[in-house]
């Protein structure tokens, strides 16, 4: 499976946010791992987690660690 993440989606995970847990957060990383999912990144993304640097250090590299 193919997807793309945007911004919000990775501020979600991690900030644990929309009942999101650490359990699935591993499932996902698991299935990542073995390949059956693909995550794509946009430059788009990287573009609003870099400008986040300014406003918000602390969570923008949370989010670039987590992409």
């Amino acid at each position: 499976m193919n997807v793309y993440f945007d911004t919000n989606v990775y501020t979600h995970i991690n900030n644990r946010q929309y009942g999101l847990e650490t359990a699935h957060i591993a499932k996902l990383v698991a299935s990542i791992k073995r390949k059956k999912i693909k995550v794509y990144l946009g430059s788009t993304v990287l573009d609003e987690t870099t400008s986040g640097l300014l406003s918000n250090p602390t969570d923008a590299l949370s989010r670039l660690r987590l992409i």
